[in-house]
């Protein structure tokens, strides 16, 4: 159990303010001034008040005082004497309900628990991009052009021939064409990105909370006028 101080937790805060007991005196039984009350302890790992301290430094747990409209009573003791522990009753029990005139109101606080939801980042999946390599055949048209040899026979007026027969050189005529010569170079042909987003959801998680209810009991002719409509729904 870790105790801290209030006033030492500046992001803490009582659920119900009217709950302070800070700057109020703290009396016994009789009405007797025991001390004012300067700090209040708190179980931070419950989250709940464990305790009150004086000016003077005494501390006094949250089961042994109550709160009152004044500020906070304890139960059962008298300034310079030990605790009084009715007949039928062992220490540490509920003392028997006191009963107060009818123009003097008491309040019960009727405390529940509520959930406190913290969220975490954890890893639910993983996206690895890898690439490989793919042997595929693949063809490509490419236009080539080559040359044909075209024989033309034309005929002349007869001339003297300049040469005797059997004496003209030899005539040769190359022919040409293009030739594919195939060459690879990798080129950029497609991009991919991968990027995650948030998509928000609804996540429902679900327990079992405590809460306290008030029981009412009539006794005699009591006719009580009740400010709650309607009866309080359990979570």
């Amino acid at each position: 159990m870790a105790r801290r101080r209030l006033s030492q937790l500046s992001d803490w805060e009582l659920v119900y303010p009217e709950q302070d007991a800070r700057g109020h005196p703290l009396r016994d039984q009789a009405g007797n001034v025991l001390g004012t009350v300067v700090d209040m302890i708190v179980d931070t790992d419950g989250e709940y008040i464990d305790a009150i301290v004086l000016e003077n430094g005494s501390e006094y747990s949250a089961d042994d005082f109550e709160l009152r409209r004044g500020g906070p009573v304890l139960r059962g003791v008298v300034a310079g004497g030990n605790p009084t522990v009715p007949a039928g009753y062992q220490a540490g029990t509920s003392p028997p309900t006191e009963h107060v005139p009818a123009d003097q109101g008491e309040t019960v606080q009727l405390r529940e628990e509520q959930f406190h939801v913290e969220k975490e980042t954890v890893q639910t999946g993983e996206v690895v991009l890898r690439k490989e390599i793919v042997t595929e055949p693949a063809a490509i048209d490419v236009p080539v052009r080559h040359e044909e040899i075209f024989i033309e026979h034309r005929p002349v007026e007869p001339r003297p021939a300049t040469r005797p027969i059997g004496q003209n050189p030899t005539i040769a005529v190359r022919l040409h064409e293009e030739a594919v010569r195939l060459e690879k170079q990798p080129v950029v042909v497609e991009q991919i990105t991968v990027t995650p987003h948030t998509v928000e959801d609804i996540a429902q998680v679900s327990g079992t909370l405590l809460r306290e209810d008030a029981v009412i009991q009539l006794e005699g002719n009591v006719e009580p006028m009740d400010t709650r409509q309607e009866p309080r729904q359990s979570v």
